[in-house]
């Protein structure tokens, strides 16, 4: 695996590595850092090794006593969140610092985001907020942190990824680029190979709804629809992510478009998904 710098063992994310870089060097560390971008492409991995030369240790970082990790998706309550800042506000033990990182902020609820925002305006001297998101918080969140923006990584990066890995994985180029640039979705395809096959066999007919006859491509949009409603959805924001980057190999113009509000409907409506799959394919 090729690394952005001697100390960071990552793929991709070659300008947020050297914005920590620069940190470091430089002795002037901000109170807290936002780490924002889609989810899977490796921000935790990459707060984590940064706590790890902020808190000087080259052992296990999840392991140092000054570390906090707090995972909202597991706990987002305002209770839980108060007992965390209890804890950050302690003393360091090892040393003279103290880092807290926040996966999956967007969880939080709104007390415990009110909470967090008390801190970020008077934090505890000798602690660094590492807060991960997907998604753009509340402005008064961003102006108190120094944002640090993280991309997809490009398909190159994903099969430099997969070839560092041993033993390697066969995956096709398709799954690749279908991963959307995420290691986190291509580590749950190589860990359930099933998850691969079905990714397949949906690109498959989107192949088919976009290139084939008519009678071949109603054939086939019955067959999705004999999915249920929330698998419908999965499968249409996927082929949104595959037309609207022509990963694949398939680009759709008119398509795409019709697939975006047929996606936002789905998401705000009741209407039955399969009416609303019928009218993009047949009616359109």
């Amino acid at each position: 695996m090729s690394l952005n710098s001697k100390q960071w063992d990552i793929v991709g994310h070659r300008l947020p590595c050297e914005l920590l870089d620069a940190d470091l060097a430089s002795g002037h560390i901000p109170h807290a850092y936002l780490f924002i971008g889609p989810g899977g492409v490796g921000k935790k991995r990459i707060a984590l090794q940064f706590a790890a030369r902020l808190l000087g240790t080259r052992q296990d970082v999840l392991r140092h006593p000054d570390l906090e990790v707090f995972n909202a998706e597991l706990t987002s309550s305002i209770e839980a969140v108060r007992e965390l800042l209890v804890r950050i506000f302690q003393k360091p033990v090892a040393g003279a610092k103290k880092v807290l990182v926040l996966d999956g902020f967007e969880m939080l609820s709104a007390g415990a985001v009110s909470a967090l925002l008390k801190t970020l305006e008077e934090p505890p001297e000798g602690t660094s907020l590492i807060l991960i998101t997907s998604i753009k918080p509340p402005k008064t969140i961003i102006s108190r942190c120094q944002t640090i923006t993280f991309n997809r990584l490009s398909t190159g990066e994903v099969k430099e990824y997969v070839s560092s890995l041993t033993p390697t994985p066969s995956l096709s180029l398709d799954i690749l680029q279908a991963t959307g640039g995420s290691i986190g979705t291509l580590q749950q395809f190589i860990q359930t190979p099933d998850l691969a096959k079905e990714l397949a066999i949906q690109l498959s007919w989107l192949r088919v709804l976009l290139s084939s006859s008519p009678a071949l491509q109603l054939t086939t949009l019955k067959e999705v629809l004999l999915l249920d409603p929330q698998k419908l959805s999965v499968l249409v924001r996927r082929w949104m992510y595959i037309l609207e980057h022509k990963t694949a190999d398939l680009t759709c113009a008119r398509l795409l478009p019709l697939l975006l509000q047929a996606f936002q409907r789905l998401q705000t409506t009741q209407m039955n998904p399969k009416f609303i799959l019928e009218q993009v394919f047949i009616t359109s």
